[in-house]
């Protein structure tokens, strides 16, 4: 039984990560083709390393 919600609270966790990876995308989107200036390198950078461990982390539990 404890499985159970430790998986369910794992699934929980994945969905909220992935929208907020989708939300991200389109921040990094409008950062660097949208209003020139918008987030300055140190924030795309920031932005741009959530992304990619966001996915990673997606990847290992899809394994």
């Amino acid at each position: 039984m404890q499985r159970g919600v430790q998986v369910t609270e794992l699934v929980d966790f994945a969905t909220e990560d992935i929208a907020n990876v989708l939300e991200l995308f389109d921040v990094l989107n409008a950062g660097t083709h949208g209003q020139a200036g918008r987030y300055d390198m140190a924030t795309l950078g920031a932005i741009k390393q959530r992304v990619e461990n966001g996915l990673v982390f997606l990847a290992k539990l899809a394994a």
